[in-house]
């Protein structure tokens, strides 16, 4: 028998552009790392985060339908976490440099390195 994996949902009282809920599981990476993994859901966006002592750390992302607007959705989940945490929101390792220029010209991240960064 399969055992059903954990989803959890986070508290109502926020609601995002599209009213999306945040659904999320622990990851377990085939890769050992110290870092504990999330995926999340948000509508047609699906990915997975991480958190240090001070930032969220998105390492992956993918919108199954672009151009919906859930991307939006995860951004403001995210960044209401951060505002509400004190936590830095971080894109790790972005290797589409379309996405990156996206991330610092529109949505107000600053780049490093391979990284993309937008503190609160």
């Amino acid at each position: 028998m399969k055992r059903k994996k954990r989803v959890l949902k986070f508290k109502k009282g926020f609601k995002s552009k599209h009213n999306l809920e945040f659904l999320a599981r622990p990851y377990i990476s085939p890769i050992p790392s110290s870092m504990q993994w999330v995926q999340f859901r948000v509508g047609t966006c699906s990915g997975i985060y991480g958190a240090t002592p001070d930032c969220y750390m998105i390492l992956a992302i993918d919108n199954d339908k672009p151009g919906n607007g859930h991307f939006e959705d995860v951004l403001e989940w995210f960044e209401r976490s951060c505002r509400r945490d004190g936590k830095n929101l971080m894109f790790a390792e972005i290797l589409n440099p379309k996405f990156g220029k996206h991330l610092e010209e529109v949505r107000g991240f600053e780049i490093e390195g391979a990284n993309a960064i937008k503190r609160f």
